[in-house]
């Protein structure tokens, strides 16, 4: 049996003749190694004498290749999984150290060591790689290496372009943007949560921190991920699901396989993945996840989700901030969670949004329109752009806008003043606002040009001139100035604050139904169109399930459900969607508008063989999805 080594070198097999020189240079150094190939001899008991030389050591060097995703690199991922555990629960001191090797990305590196600053091998100069290792074990500092343990200082790896981008001005919240980088600095906490009314601000103070991260080349993070889940409304009919999420986040953190397995197994996957660098996961918007009013009031009703936030509740190399309207009562507030209200602006603070908004006016007449409007922020934007562009800003003109003080919360405010908006702009302006109201997301450029495509449809696009026409370009240039629609880099891309979205397509549908189905007709047609007939991944089914959510709107019921969802989506009888890719909630959402009473009575519409079909799909995927009270409703059906 060797004697115990204070260094233990992890290797994958191709690797053996660098693991070994290595271990050499140490031992000439007079620093005890364990590698195996060195140290076992002919009798030893191989997995025990390991694991034993594993518990032992104090560094542990893990010598990463691009090796690491072969096959033979097997053992070693075990062993740094052990390794990783015994760092998080032991009680005596170890060091992990990854020892990098030229042109390995940080996707490959094992899991579980990545939060730990490498430290690169000197090319092939294994003695000054084993200097190093002996003076991160004797705890000195070297000048031309970082430290295990230290923050991350090269830039991050990103995505956070499916966040919405902050416009208009933005004042106060000096407290939530402490409680953010107590949360970011703190590594107890995992979680953190900023819980408000829609309009409130939450997104924009999320992106406004971000802001300051950047600035500061992101303290210390090595990726920075975010996703928006905000639609029109928090209705499962607005094609809302964790699915793609999920499968978009495994993909771009290596995972080789983002389809495959259950929900469960997926946010295991992907929370381990989570761990293996410092990572700042951002969640826009989760309230169309969370059940509405009843008995479950704000619980994670998407599976995957669930499982996701209780694993990182758990442990997380980083922070996880989500943004909701409702409390997620699946999150306790305990230590590695923080559940934070965000509450309305004071009177001085909205005062000075309506200053920077071109308002002016007594101090006493700014700071008590503030509180007429509950300190709502949405609805202090918009109402200071209105009396800028309308009423010469003066806060005295407020009264121009009927029944402000009668709305019931902070988004009715928003909504009389979207109202007063709708009544005074012209065609261009007005029809740019109910265009974006016909998407439950941020408009691209593709749909875009399809819906405002010739011939024009009667009293939605007749004004506009196509997407390139100067109408377009100047209406959608006057609504951000106004703060209608949310500042971008280009004019072919639309986005809008849910409640704006929310608010004028209700206008449209209501007094206007014709152009309604007309437009949803169009882009019904232009996402089945432009997918693929019929796409493996969850991905490629996006399109698809946006198509029969406006091919429903569009009045196409039977045709979405038989040559989209049956046959593209699911594949006829393979049912591809859900036993290959697992989509129960993608498919759920895409059933909701198929439906006249929610997962009870199907829309008249549908041939009656295909009700009994659609309650029986709705059935299946409210059970396997965990929600068997909601199952028994089509299931009696």
């Amino acid at each position: 049996m060797p004697e115990r080594a204070r260094i233990f070198i992890i290797y994958a097999g191709p690797d053996a003749a660098h693991a070994t020189a290595l271990a050499r240079a140490l031992r000439a150094l007079d620093r005890s190694t364990f590698l195996d190939v060195l140290s076992l001899k002919l009798g030893d008991p191989w997995d025990t004498t390991i694991l034993e030389a594993l518990a032992d050591a104090e560094l542990i060097a893990v010598l990463v290749t691009p090796r690491w995703t072969d096959h033979d690199a097997h053992y070693a991922h075990d062993e740094v999984a052990r390794a990783n555990d015994r760092y998080r629960t032991a009680d005596d001191p170890i060091t992990i150290v990854p020892v990098v090797m030229g042109g390995v990305p940080p996707l490959r590196f094992p899991s579980g060591i990545a939060r730990f600053v490498a430290l690169p091998a000197t090319g092939d100069d294994w003695p000054a790689t084993a200097r190093h290792l002996v003076a991160v074990l004797d705890g000195e500092r070297i000048d031309d290496a970082p430290q295990p343990g230290d923050r991350v200082h090269a830039a991050p790896r990103l995505s956070i372009g499916r966040l919405p981008t902050p416009g208009g001005p933005f004042v106060g919240r000096d407290d939530e943007f402490a409680a953010l980088d107590a949360a970011w600095a703190d590594d107890q906490i995992n979680l953190h949560a900023i819980i408000g009314t829609g309009g409130e601000g939450k997104t924009a103070l999320v992106g406004r921190w971000l802001d300051r991260m950047k600035r500061d080349r992101w303290r210390g993070a090595a990726r920075v991920y975010g996703w928006s889940f905000y639609s029109q409304g928090a209705g499962e009919d607005r094609q809302v699901s964790a699915d793609l999420f999920i499968a978009t986040l495994l993909k771009w953190l290596g995972d080789r396989r983002p389809s495959e397995g259950d929900a469960h197994d997926k946010a295991a996957r992907l929370a381990g993945l989570l761990r293996e660098q410092r990572t700042l996961l951002v969640l826009d918007g989760v309230e169309p996840l969370q059940f509405g009013p009843g008995e479950s009031y704000g619980r994670i009703k998407d599976p995957a989700l669930r499982a996701l936030l209780r694993e990182l509740r758990a442990d997380l190399c980083g922070l996880c901030v989500l943004t909701s309207r409702v409390t997620p009562h699946d999150l306790e507030d305990v230590a590695p969670v923080r559940l934070r209200p965000l509450p309305p602006l004071d009177p001085e603070r909205g005062a000075e949004l309506l200053r920077l908004r071109g308002v002016q006016g007594a101090a006493d007449d700014l700071r008590a329109a503030s509180t007429e409007v509950k300190g709502h922020a949405l609805a202090l934007n918009l109402l200071g752009g209105y009396l800028a562009m309308y009423a010469d800003g003066d806060i005295r003109r407020r009264d121009t806008i009927d029944s402000l003080l009668d709305a019931e919360d902070g988004g009715g405010h928003a909504k009389r003043v979207m109202a007063a908006y709708d009544r005074l702009l012209d065609d261009t302006d007005r029809q740019a606002l109910r265009v974006v109201g016909l998407f439950d997301r941020a408009a691209e450029p593709a749909p875009l040009a399809a819906l405002l495509a010739a011939p024009p449809i009667a009293g939605l696009t007749d004004a506009l001139g196509g997407i390139a026409g100067k109408g377009w370009l100047r209406a959608v240039k006057h609504l951000r100035d106004l703060g209608l629609l949310l500042a971008g880099e280009r004019a072919d891309a639309l986005d809008a604050h849910p409640l704006v979205r929310e608010h004028f397509g209700a206008v449209v549908e209501a007094e206007a139904p014709a152009a309604w189905q007309a437009a949803h007709e169009r882009l019904y047609r232009h996402f089945a169109e432009t997918a693929a007939p019929q796409p493996d991944d969850r991905q490629g089914l996006e399109p698809l399930y946006r198509a029969v959510h406006h091919g429903c709107a569009a009045g196409r019921h039977q045709e979405a459900l038989v040559e989209v969802f049956f046959r593209r989506i699911r594949r006829g009888n393979e049912h591809h969607s859900a036993k290959k890719l697992g989509a129960y909630a993608a498919d759920l959402a895409a059933l909701a508008p198929l439906f006249a009473t929610r997962w009870r009575r199907p829309h008249p519409a549908l041939a009656p063989q295909w009700q009994g079909w659609v309650l029986n799909i709705a059935a299946f995927a409210l059970r396997a999805l965990g929600r068997p009270a909601e199952a028994a409703a089509p299931m009696a059906a």
